[in-house]
């Protein structure tokens, strides 16, 4: 065989072999993993009454149907008066279906992107549910805690309201950097006697520190995780 065609058979080989991989390992996993969000997805739309198709179409910030479905979950059984988010998108609009199920309530939505305002603002009015949900323009700005430098949300246009249920999803930071810390010093000592937070990514290292800073900070809230695909921490007042 010449070295030419000793290479080529390599080659097919190694294709064989990844090929191989592919069909036992990724697709499967691949396959389990669609036919568990999409049975999240399913349950959250039986939850809000809804049909299928309601949400708007996903990417890659957007909440993942097992993280929304606990959410939702926490709101039905609840019903909280105040809702606060770090971060708007297809959370904003189930959580204002649930406002709307319970007649009363609203989510009040902190976002720093302006074009992301506007689409979650449509998506709103799309669904019906706009007159429950207040996504606030907010841009990032300098804050200090402990010595240490954070940039924000602006909170100037939040309304200084008790709150029952903070959703912590934004805002985007670069790697290594604290970037949800503030929600802590700044609204979770606005919860109610009920109130509770939902920390999204904690199985990202920097999520993780952030949560671990927060309980340490208030010891008062119980604390529990969800085994969801990217992981939420809940800190629960009541």
């Amino acid at each position: 065989m010449t070295d030419a065609a000793a290479s080529l058979a390599q080659q097919i080989e190694a294709l064989r072999n990844d090929l191989h991989t592919l069909a036992t390992s990724v697709l499967p996993d691949l396959v389990a993993r669609q036919r568990y969000h999409a049975e999240a997805l399913d349950r959250i739309h039986f939850r809000l009454n809804w049909p299928r198709g309601v949400f708007p179409p996903g990417n890659t910030w957007a909440a993942a149907p097992d993280m929304l479905l606990e959410v939702v979950n926490w709101a039905l059984d609840n019903g909280p008066e105040v809702a606060v988010e770090c971060g708007s998108g297809t959370s904003t609009v189930a959580l204002a279906r649930c406002m709307q199920l319970a007649g009363r309530g609203h989510v009040y939505s902190l976002e720093q992107d302006a074009d992301h305002v506007a689409l979650t603002r449509r998506n709103l009015a799309i669904a019906g549910v706009a007159d429950y949900a207040t996504v606030i323009q907010a841009p990032l700005q300098p804050y200090s805690f402990y010595g240490e430098d954070h940039a924000w949300y602006a909170l100037a246009d939040l309304p200084e309201r008790p709150i029952d249920i903070l959703l912590v999803d934004g805002p985007v930071g670069r790697h290594n950097m604290l970037v949800r810390y503030p929600a802590g010093p700044l609204l979770i000592t606005r919860l109610t006697d009920r109130g509770v937070v939902f920390l999204d990514d904690l199985k990202r290292q920097e999520e993780r520190r952030c949560f671990a800073r927060w309980r340490l900070e208030h010891p008062a809230l119980k604390a529990s995780v969800r085994e969801t695909e990217r992981g939420l921490g809940i800190l629960s007042a009541g």
